[in-house]
């Protein structure tokens, strides 16, 4: 997970909009979050525990977790979220989201100073490109 840590801006996202849409996100808030900076703070808290902070519009997302245990977080829509992170290698990682019925598998991985994310999903890839700052 050493990899991970540090602050990451989003460079690029493709095909979420789709995806907000199918969550059923406003279609106003999917534009506030198109046109906002994107930052994404990862901390080592010790003791096998992460802190994961994600900088928005509506205020900040934060998440704090160990591998393979489920937490609940606030999403952007204001919805509760269950989420349990696993990682699968040094550089990759899994995320199991719950949002009501929905269930959604993101995968993170870093290679040198960029970090992708990526959902599919209903026959749809989206992803998220970030660089190290």
């Amino acid at each position: 997970m050493a990899a991970f840590v540090g602050d990451w801006k989003r460079e690029k996202a493709e095909n979420f909009d789709k995806l907000f849409e199918k969550l059923g996100i406003p279609e106003e808030l999917v534009q506030k979050v198109r046109e906002t900076e994107s930052v994404v703070k990862v901390r080592e808290l010790g003791d096998g525990h992460f802190h994961v902070v994600r900088d928005s519009v509506f205020g900040p997302v934060d998440i704090k977790f160990k591998f393979g245990e489920e937490v609940e977080y606030t999403g952007l829509d204001g919805k509760q979220v269950k989420v349990t992170i696993n990682q699968l290698s040094p550089t990759k990682v899994e995320q199991k989201q719950k949002r009501g019925d929905l269930e959604l598998t993101f995968i993170g991985e870093v290679n040198g100073n960029e970090m992708t994310q990526t959902l599919e999903h209903g026959g749809l890839t989206c992803k998220m490109t970030f660089k190290k700052i």
